[in-house]
């Protein structure tokens, strides 16, 4: 099991920062994602782990052994990367064995000829081959073990990139986005096979994605990521219901969550919202919280623009009065959908809404009443 802990690691390229200082430890067993936008740092960070990439300030600890200058091969680690990188002349049993046959053939053995032969008669090793066909069963690759890649679809050569860093038993997993190559069937299902194999295997996960549903879906814990900069570690559901500032609130949640100003509110309903701050603050409201009534009983008076049926319930575009340079959404069931260029009125519990302060974009105080 591995236990990572963080002290003030950055990573600089010549005079460009591009991950800042940062500290956090993640527990064992854990499955945490990496979340952010493309650029923003958290591959490096996930090659910073591995030892593919040096670590500029500060420590890295595995069970509180520094590992900064410690080798790869030492690490303990599986590496699943975005592209499958399966050697396309082995089956799938030689690809799923690669690992194991490595770890026991020492140097001269890797000489040409040599080397195929070795490999061969390793292969033949019960527990070469039961570690193999266990892994195969588990992850549905028991057909397709005598196949080449080139003969699987995306999901099966995904899976056997994962077998192929599970065969090793390591104390630590790395995936940078495993699943960005495949569509959207197959991701749902991959989703369910590596969350189910993290239970299985009750080892550390460490997951890159931008893709915040596999966040959502997966993880025990969240690090989001932009610019360089750590915004917020904290569960799935800290990291939804109360983001740490505007830039979790935009970037998480489908659609994200609303924005207003207060200044923006034009001042006659905002009234109604009472809140502790002097200065201007901006309210932060999920989709699903807003309720859509008629356009003289809600809170805020608004116009839809667009509704978009997604099967059971609808997503409603709206221009609300004072903000209509932006656009706010609500996720209502098909049977509450207005129709397009009606006026409604929109209605919230403030116990739902986040409150963030404007000039620095940080969350803000709780409500005291609505």
């Amino acid at each position: 099991m591995s236990r990572l802990t963080f002290e003030g690691v950055s990573k600089s390229f010549g005079g460009t920062q591009v991950l800042e200082p940062f500290d956090a430890e993640i527990s064992d067993g854990e499955f945490l994602v990496l979340l952010g936008p493309s650029g923003c740092g958290k591959s490096t960070l996930l090659r910073m782990i591995a030892g593919l990439t040096d670590i500029t300030s500060g420590s890295l600890l595995f069970n509180d052994v520094p590992v900064n200058e410690m080798d790869v091969r030492k690490r303990d680690i599986a590496f699943v990367f975005q592209s499958y990188a399966l050697y396309p002349q082995m089956t799938v049993r030689q690809n799923i064995a690669f690992p194991l046959l490595m770890d026991r053939m020492s140097g001269w053995q890797h000489l040409p000829v040599l080397s195929t032969l070795i490999r061969s008669r390793l292969m033949k090793e019960p527990q070469v081959r039961d570690q193999v066909q266990g892994l195969a069963e588990q992850l549905g690759l028991t057909d397709y073990l005598d196949r080449r890649p080139g003969a699987l679809s995306g999901g099966q050569r995904q899976r056997v990139a994962l077998a192929r860093s599970l065969v090793r038993q390591p104390s630590l997993y790395l995936l940078d986005e495993p699943l960005s190559n495949l569509d959207a069937k197959l991701r749902t299902q991959m989703r369910t096979d590596i969350a189910a194999l993290h239970r299985s295997v009750g080892k550390t996960f460490i997951y890159v994605t931008h893709d915040q549903i596999e966040a959502m879906t997966m993880a025990t814990r969240i690090i989001v990521l932009d610019g360089g900069r750590i915004q917020q570690i904290g569960t799935p559901d800290e990291i939804y219901d109360r983001p740490a500032n505007m830039t979790v609130a935009k970037f998480v949640g489908s659609p994200p969550m609303n924005l207003i100003a207060s200044s923006a509110a034009g001042g006659h309903w905002w009234e109604r919202v009472r809140t502790p701050h002097t200065g201007e603050v901006v309210l932060g409201i999920r989709p699903e919280n807003l309720d859509i009534t008629a356009s003289d009983r809600g809170i805020v008076p608004a116009t839809v623009e667009t509704v978009e049926r997604t099967g059971p319930e609808s997503i409603v575009a709206l221009n609300i009065e004072g903000n209509s340079e932006a656009r706010t959404y609500a996720r209502v069931s098909n049977s509450a959908t207005p129709a397009p260029g009606s006026s409604v009125g929109l209605s919230f519990d403030v116990a739902d809404c986040s409150f963030f302060d404007l000039s620095t974009g940080e969350r803000a105080a709780t409500p005291l009443h609505a």
